[in-house]
């Protein structure tokens, strides 16, 4: 599976459940690759790097600069 992310902001995109993270930067699209072999709802969050600016209503956001995307939902075969 492949996830292509863009972002108008410095950050870092994670994946939990799988573990997975991508330092983000504006600009053109940036690819996550993923063996989805482990089943489940995995929440997707946006963890903005100190200092970087972001547009109201872009997500949940936390006292950490954390904005929760959405989920990964990854059914058995």
């Amino acid at each position: 599976m492949t996830l292509n992310i863009t972002t108008d902001v410095t950050g870092e995109f994670h994946l939990h459940g799988y573990d997975l993270k991508l330092g983000l930067s504006p600009g053109p699209s940036q690819r996550m690759e993923l063996v989805a072999n482990a089943t489940g709802n995995f929440p997707i969050e946006f963890h903005e790097a100190v200092g970087s600016s972001h547009e109201e209503g872009s997500g949940e956001e936390n006292e950490f600069g954390q904005y929760t995307l959405g989920s990964l939902q990854v059914l058995p075969r």
